[in-house]
């Protein structure tokens, strides 16, 4: 065999050495953007949580949440930006700014369209919220790293977000659907029965703008100056162990974050014993004993003033009227209750 067969081979060898390199220099740098991402999904877990407090405490009139927002996505962008550096060598610190956004718009779509999306209405509720998008966020980063498996996965996760974000925003009411084998009439019979134990306010100008059944028989008022009351009635009785603090969980401002099972030294602040009943503080909410059964009228939170398109809760003076004057809800405020719940009605 000639020096022209060695070279060849020679070439050949060279060859496959350098692809071998290659594969395992793809596959650290894989191995890198993975462990960058991993930890990014606790970054942003942490991020969210503590930004979903500040944007709380701005919802209670304390506008020093505010920087707070501003200084959790500040932290959010340095340390993802330390983590990319310290596992790829670079630090990246655009794709880190551009993964906090990407995390906090997406947690934005998710507020501003409470119980249109799955993750927001299922137990347990907010909760879910954060891991599921650090989850996709992480996944996003991988855009900006490589290797080219990475990216596209990057790509993948980015695309979904926007894909749920741009449907939720686009989605219409969903109204009656005659392939479905209900008529209207049925459909409003069904409801009645399932919202029968509502309770409403007999007070002038309040107007029922929603009914619910979610565990308790739940409605939604609009008052003469513009507030929205929510008048509970729980039929349920509590577990034995959370007893002594049910009546304050069912006053609870929004999202507090509180569960029916935490101390009753979590509630102490806001909800106190009264001559009745249990009371907030403030006076935007009571929970009264009906038959041995709660009933809680409090102020809306923000969701269900927005859903009513109201300029404000109710204050004191609306949830005391609307606790004075209960009685069952009649038919026609039931029909209200229900043609909110599905926006295109027939006519029968």
């Amino acid at each position: 065999m000639g020096p022209d067969g060695g070279t060849a081979r020679h070439d050949a060898a060279e060859s496959q050495a350098e692809e071998s390199q290659d594969a395992r220099g793809e596959h650290a740098g894989a191995a890198r953007s993975l462990l960058a991402m991993a930890a990014a999904v606790g970054v942003l877990w942490v991020g969210l949580y503590v930004g979903m407090s500040a944007f709380m405490a701005v919802l209670f009139g304390a506008f020093v949440g505010l920087v707070g927002i501003v200084i959790v996505m500040v932290l959010v962008v340095v340390v993802l930006a330390t983590i990319i550096k310290a596992a790829t060598g670079r630090r990246r610190v655009g794709a880190a700014i551009a993964v906090t956004l990407f995390a906090g718009v997406a947690q934005a779509v998710a507020l501003a369209h409470f119980g249109q999306i799955p993750m927001m209405w299922v137990q347990p509720g907010l909760d879910l919220v954060y891991p599921v998008i650090a989850v996709f966020g992480a996944l996003a980063l991988g855009l900006f790293l490589g290797p080219w498996r990475v990216r596209v996965a990057g790509a993948v996760a980015a695309l979904s977000i926007v894909v749920v974000a741009v449907s939720v925003f686009k989605s219409e009411p969903v109204g009656f659907d005659p392939s479905n084998g209900s008529s209207p009439k049925e459909e409003l019979a069904r409801f009645t029965m399932l919202n029968s134990g509502t309770l409403v306010a007999d007070a002038p100008g309040f107007e029922v703008v929603r009914v619910r059944r979610s565990g308790a028989y739940t409605a939604w008022e609009k008052t003469p100056g513009g507030g929205v009351v929510q008048i509970s009635y729980d039929v349920r009785p509590p577990d034995e162990d959370v007893a002594s603090v049910y009546p304050c969980w069912t006053l609870r401002y929004g999202q507090m974050g509180l569960k029916s099972t935490d101390a009753i030294e979590d509630f102490a602040d806001w909800c106190v014993p009264d001559d009745e009943g249990w009371a907030r503080t403030d006076g935007t909410g009571f929970t009264r004993l009906r038959d041995g059964e709660y009933v809680t009228v409090k102020s809306a939170d923000d969701v269900n003033v927005r859903f009513a398109g109201a300029p404000r809760t109710a204050n004191p003076a609306d949830v005391a009227l609307a606790l004075a004057t209960l009685r069952p809800i009649t038919e026609d405020e039931m029909r209200i209750g229900f043609e909110a719940s599905n926006p295109v009605v027939p006519e029968n």
